[in-house]
């Protein structure tokens, strides 16, 4: 069983940071001045949530590549430099996702160099 030494690994990133969000109902002329220093923040759970917010971002294996080197789409449709991103954010007991992806134009095409001329050409026309 050769299991045992495969380690599991993703192309991207991922972060995970507590936040407590502090705010009060008093203006902001009211929290602190020259004369008056700020006051010490306590965290009380009802008034100052946690959230627990997560940034995982996934790169795909298919055609990845330079951003100027991979372009367009493969016969499989699997576009260059696919990236999904994820924020996921956890207060109580809910939690929110917000999902966003981004990748090459999917069509078949290719371009010369690293500069916008010439323009790119399209490789099939189906």
């Amino acid at each position: 069983e050769v299991d045992f030494w495969i380690i599991p690994i993703i192309q991207g990133f991922v972060q995970i940071e507590e936040l407590v969000v502090n705010y009060s109902e008093s203006s902001d002329d009211d929290k602190s001045s020259p004369e008056t220093p700020p006051q010490e923040s306590t965290c009380v759970d009802d008034v100052h949530p946690t959230f627990l917010v997560a940034l995982i971002s996934r790169r795909s294996r298919h055609r990845a590549g330079m951003r100027y080197k991979r372009r367009g789409v493969d016969k499989n449709g699997n576009v260059a430099n696919y990236v999904e991103t994820e924020q996921l954010i956890h207060v109580h007991n809910h939690t929110l996702s917000f999902i966003q992806t981004r990748g090459s134009v999917p069509v078949f095409w290719s371009q010369v160099g690293y500069r916008y001329n010439p323009r790119p050409r399209l490789d099939k026309s189906k």
